[in-house]
């Protein structure tokens, strides 16, 4: 009996044992496994902190600014007694110095430069010599704005022949196409910078009308409302701004019409952040139409009408500001101007009797039938830049 209860004392005291055993041992575990306030607090100021994402800070990216200017010279428009001069770089000395202070110059070329090829001729049906493309390149022209009415005089080979002339010179042009491939090729220029579109539509021509010949709906850009829209809006994803060139309005009236107006309001809505009109041949006035300068006409620049406001044009001149921030860009328009201009036949030669035209600032002439620089800022409606 003695035994039986030394038995069963060691029994209960090793199961006891165990007890405690066990105990200690998961109080240590916990003790490792959460370690006391003071334990965190140290561990969280000695471990390494977690930097925010780029999403969450406030990243200030760097502004730059670009300022340029863009401007155009109205109707380049060889009339019979220009045909012949064999070099025209003269014609644009007095003027030379305000069309090269422009980053980026567009000429309406309107008499196309097809050459002796097809043999030369003045009005009704123009047909240029080539010689009149290296003297504005020269003298400050960096692009060539062709859709007009007088684009197809002499068919689609004179489109051809002119083509071939700028490629020689390096000017690039639009509104009138050798093919389709050449059509979508959207006109995109770098100005400093500045990613610079170009289109250009006309009225219609001459010989065509608003059709075209065999159905080549490539050779000239006629005004189709929709189809500009559409292009304006494929022009906003590759260049900071776009310069609409437009051959339009009605002939020796410097009063603008409702369909002008009405189309200038659409086609600023759409995209276009300058419009240079032509076709007139008189100026018409400069308005900006939803923030933007629409230039209706620039008259002639260099031509033979003889008739008082035909002779007078001008060098358009808009400055603008590119701000850009990472990938935002915006432009602003900072002013808009015109230079005014006359043709005067005093250019003189020797051997030649009769002088030869020439384009002259209005300022230095002074009064030419009726128009000085001040009767030119009534009409177009902005101050003149020197």
């Amino acid at each position: 009996m003695k035994r039986y209860y030394a038995i069963s004392a060691v029994i209960t005291l090793f199961a006891v044992s165990l007890t405690l055993l066990f105990s200690y041992l998961a109080w240590k575990e916990q003790n490792i496994a959460a370690p006391t306030k003071t334990e965190a607090s140290i561990a969280s100021e000695t471990s390494p902190i977690d930097l925010p994402s780029k999403e969450q800070e406030n990243i200030t990216e760097e502004k730059s600014e670009t300022t340029i200017t863009i401007g155009m010279i109205g109707d380049v428009l060889l009339h019979e007694p220009m045909l012949y001069y064999g070099d025209y770089h003269f014609a644009f000395n007095d003027v030379k110095k305000q069309m090269q202070d422009m980053d980026f110059l567009l000429a309406n070329i309107e008499s196309l430069p097809g050459g002796q090829e097809l043999g030369l001729s003045g009005y009704p049906k123009f047909n240029s010599p080539s010689a009149i493309v290296p003297a504005l390149v020269n003298s400050g022209v960096h692009f060539a704005s062709i859709a007009n009415n007088h684009v197809l005089d002499h068919g689609e080979r004179q489109l051809q022949n002119t083509i071939a002339t700028f490629n020689e010179y390096d000017l690039p042009y639009t509104g009138a196409f050798l093919s389709e491939e050449d059509l979508a090729n959207m006109r995109v220029v770098d100005v400093e910078g500045v990613k610079v579109g170009v289109l250009a539509y006309t009225y219609g021509t001459n010989i065509y009308k608003q059709s075209h010949p065999d159905g080549k709906k490539y050779l000239v850009n006629i005004i189709e409302e929709d189809r500009i829209v559409r292009d304006l809006e494929k022009m906003k994803d590759l260049a900071d701004v776009t310069v609409l060139s437009l051959h339009w309005g009605t002939e020796y009236s410097h009063e603008t019409t409702e369909l002008q107006r009405r189309l200038s309001e659409r086609f600023t809505e759409a995209g276009a952040d300058i419009i240079f009109g032509h076709h007139t041949h008189v100026l018409q006035p400069m308005q900006f139409v939803n923030d933007q300068p629409v230039f209706y006409s620039l008259g002639n620049f260099y031509s033979a009408q003889p008739w008082a406001g035909t002779n007078i044009g001008g060098i358009a001149r808009v400055s603008l500001t590119k701000i850009q921030q990472g990938d935002d860009v915006t432009i602003q328009i900072n002013d808009a101007h015109l230079h005014p201009t006359t043709v005067t036949q005093d250019a003189q030669f020797p051997n030649e009797k009769k002088a030869r035209l020439r384009v002259r600032s209005l300022a230095d002439v002074g009064n030419v039938l009726g128009y000085t620089v001040d009767k030119v800022e009534e009409i177009v409606g902005t101050t003149s830049w020197e």
